[in-house]
Parts: C-alpha cells; sequence; structure tokens
C-alpha cells in the first residue's frame, strides 16, 4: 500500500521528537534526601516506579502521531484508468419573430427548442458550452462554461426579437460563434445551428461563416426547424387580441447541407418536438469523442486514526501521571 502526505510539510515538527528524547534520557533521575541509607533495603524497582519512567515516552509518541495526523497521510487504493472526453460546443439559436410559430406541440419552437437544448445539455458532464441568439443580430447569451446552471438560465431567459431586430443573420451567427470558439483549447469545437428560416441578411454570407469554421477546424451541425409547408403563427393585435395567421415555412435546406458539410457536419430537419429531440440526441451521440486514458488513484484519508491514537496516548498518559503513576516532581 502506498502512502502519501497532502500537507508534507508539518512533518517538520517531528525533528522536535529526538532532541526531546535525548532531554530524557540524560536528565538525572530525582532524588529524596534522608538521614541515613543505613535502614533503607535496595531492590528492583517496582512496578510503578518503571512505569513512571515511561510516561515522558509516551507523552512524546502522543506529539508525534498528532505531527504526523496534521501532515494528513494518504492510503493510495486501486488505480483506474478514467477515459475522459471534452468538447466546446456553442448553440446558434435563431430566435427570428417566425420562432413564434406554434407548429412543434405542445408549444411554439422556440419554446420547444430550449427545452430540447436544456435536455442536450443535461446529457453532457464535462463539456463547455455556450450559446448565442440570432436574429437580424446576433446576441451573446452565455460564453463558454462548465457552470450548466447559469447556463440553463440564461437559455430559459431567450426571447423572440423584436420586430425592429427581426430577420435571419446565419453567416454573421456562425462568424460570431466560430469567434468565440476560435481560442478554444478543446481538441473537439463544434457549432449546433438551430433555425427555421432562410439567410436574409448579407453582412456575412453563411458559406463565408462555414468557411471560417473550416478553417479553424470548427465542426458544425445544422438543424432545420419547423414543419413542412404552412405553419401557424401567432398575430397579437392590441384592439382585437391575439389571432393566428398561416405562412409559408421557408428553409434553405440544400444551403444549411452545405455549409455543415463544409466544415465536415451534418445537416438535420427536426418538424416537431420529438424528431427535434432525436437530432439534438444523435448530435449527443456523435460528439462523444474520447481524447484519451488518464490514471485516477482513490486515496483514502488515514489522519483520523493517527490523531485519535495520539489524543488516546496523550489523555492515557494524563491520567496516569495524576493517578497510579503521580510522581513527585513532574518529569
Amino acid at each position: 500500500m502506498m502512502i502519501r502526505f497532502a500537507n508534507p510539510h508539518w512533518l517538520w515538527m517531528l525533528t522536535l521528537v529526538a532532541p526531546a528524547v535525548y532531554v530524557m534520557i540524560k536528565r538525572p533521575a530525582q532524588a529524596v534526601r534522608v538521614a541515613s541509607v543505613s535502614g533503607l533495603v535496595v531492590g528492583r524497582p517496582s512496578l510503578r516506579a518503571r512505569g513512571a519512567r515511561w510516561l515522558p515516552v509516551a507523552r512524546v509518541v502522543a506529539f508525534g502521531l498528532l505531527v504526523v495526523a496534521l501532515a494528513r497521510p494518504q492510503a493510495a487504493g486501486r488505480l483506474e484508468i478514467v477515459a475522459t472526453e471534452t468538447v466546446d460546443i456553442m448553440f446558434a439559436l435563431d430566435v427570428s419573430t417566425s420562432m413564434a410559430a406554434e407548429d412543434f406541440e405542445p408549444s411554439n419552437r422556440l419554446d420547444v427548442a430550449k427545452r430540447t437544448i436544456a435536455e442536450f445539455i443535461a446529457r453532457r458532464a464535462s463539456d463547455r458550452i455556450g450559446l448565442l441568439t440570432f436574429a437580424g443580430h446576433t446576441w451573446l447569451k452565455c460564453p463558454l462554461t462548465l457552470d450548466y446552471t447559469v447556463l440553463g438560465t440564461l437559455l430559459e431567459s431567450a426571447q423572440l426579437a423584436s420586430a425592429e431586430d427581426d430577420g435571419t443573420a446565419i453567416g454573421m451567427a456562425l462568424a460570431s460563434a466560430t469567434n468565440h470558439l476560435r481560442a478554444s483549447p478543446a481538441r473537439s469545437r463544434v457549432i449546433i445551428l438551430l433555425t427555421d428560416g432562410e439567410n436574409n441578411r448579407t453582412t456575412i454570407e453563411p458559406a463565408t461563416g462555414a468557411q471560417l469554421a473550416a478553417a479553424l477546424g470548427i465542426r458544425l451541425y445544422t438543424i432545420g426547424v419547423g414543419s413542412r409547408g404552412v405553419a401557424r403563427v401567432p398575430v397579437d393585435d392590441p384592439t382585437s387580441g391575439r389571432s393566428y395567421a398561416n405562412e409559408q415555412v421557408t428553409i434553405n435546406e440544400e444551403g444549411l447541407r452545405q455549409i455543415a458539410e463544409t466544415t465536415g457536419g451534418r445537416y438535420f430537419r427536426a418538424t416537431d418536438s420529438r424528431s427535434l429531440a432525436e437530432v439534438l440526441g444523435e448530435v449527443d451521440r456523435l460528439e462523444r469523442t474520447p481524447l484519451g486514458a488518464a490514471r485516477s488513484a482513490r486515496y483514502t484519508e488515514l489522519y483520523p486514526r493517527y490523531c485519535f491514537a495520539g489524543l488516546g496516548v496523550l489523555m492515557a498518559e494524563l491520567a496516569l501521571a495524576q493517578t497510579w503513576l503521580r510522581r513527585l516532581g513532574g518529569w
């Protein structure tokens, strides 16, 4: 069994043990002055007398045990081979007003997308995940993080874009997500883009954004969200309230497939909440990337037994010194 010390700097105090033992050995025995020794019988020391001479040694032993406890001895158990895997993932989520379409039961596209992304995050354990939303503009909601609680809160707070920010700037979203992954040291870097429309803001073309990602070794998965044909979209009017209009679903599937394949990724189509969950489940399986194996040893803390042993010896020494082995003049 291999032993290590978590706080080895305390062990220097053990150097005080040797001087203490030396002083006790060289210290002369206590003497009692009497008028005459003619009547005294010299014999073998009694058990109490012999035991009393060991009391200082017990105190030194207690001191040594407590010092070892402070150094936190640990016993190494079996070595485990732990497969490690890590991926840095940026979600690019479309929040254009068309994501309010209610063809994804039991709610609209955006709510179902957020819930499904949250389930995806819950399945990851050691990956940094970030989130940006986009419509006519792009907003970073959460940088790459391992704090999935904060990420989940920020994901839940994502809302549909206002009318002045509406649109679908896919190219800008890809460029922004690529920029946030650019400095990542992870071996595998991924962008997952969910959109229900076509690029209609040409600040940066989607193909250009995909080429930037490919140049940096970042893989892109694109997901076309929405039923085929006509979708039911709510229209809120301040006077008449909410009504619904049927709008044609237009997704450039071939374009999304091409930009995904440019980076070595894939395109998926999700037409309802179930298929969206299946798509993200497939992406989850594709991105289980093993990076190798690490040796991990399980250590058992031993300091409690040294601590209790030291305290036990000290308490026994103090009790005996004040009772059965009590001596004149102390040590």
